[in-house]
């Protein structure tokens, strides 16, 4: 759904200050959406309204909302296009089947470089862990050494990029 409903809340338009009554009236319509499933897209604070009048701001007026089933098709907000003339800014949604979407790239663990990792290995073993300590500082001790661990094989693996073509095997 979109649409100037000329009303203004606070996760549309973060900066601006409201009135009791701005967002009194403004309330009930986001929590319908809310209760229905349905999701503000906006990124907040991108006006969408350019008065002509000097003595007022710019603001949010022109709100998209997607249900759930569309949300996941949702990929961006933006008012990219030049001003029409018009005290409206045109808003440009882009939709894009996760279908079609291209996997993020991922490490290819078979084609992992072991004679560069093998040799630093040894150099990462781990002190031992502080004895009759609190979780959290065990937590802390065991991150860390695992993190040197697996920077060190993740800087040595190549990442692999799937294409629209690629097999999904």
């Amino acid at each position: 759904m979109v649409g100037d409903l000329n009303l203004h809340h606070p996760s549309a338009d973060p900066l601006r200050t409201f009135d009791s009554e701005e967002y009194n009236l403004s309330h009930p319509y986001y929590s319908q959406a809310s209760e229905h499933g349905y999701s503000l897209l906006h990124q907040p604070g991108l006006y969408t309204y350019i008065p002509f009048a000097h003595n007022a701001r710019p603001s949010v007026l022109d709100l998209t909302f997607a249900n759930s089933p569309l949300f996941p098709s949702f990929s961006r907000w933006d008012t990219p296009l030049p001003w029409t003339g018009s005290d409206h800014v045109p808003v440009l949604i882009t939709l894009e089947s996760p279908r079609f979407r291209l996997p993020p790239p991922s490490p290819n663990w078979s084609k992992t470089n072991w004679s560069s990792v093998l040799p630093a290995l040894p150099s990462l073993v781990p002190p031992p862990p502080p004895s009759a300590c609190p979780s959290s500082t065990f937590q802390e001790w065991f991150d860390t050494h695992a993190n040197k661990v697996r920077t060190l094989i993740s800087s040595n693996t190549p990442v692999s990029r799937p294409s629209p073509r690629s097999k999904p095997w």
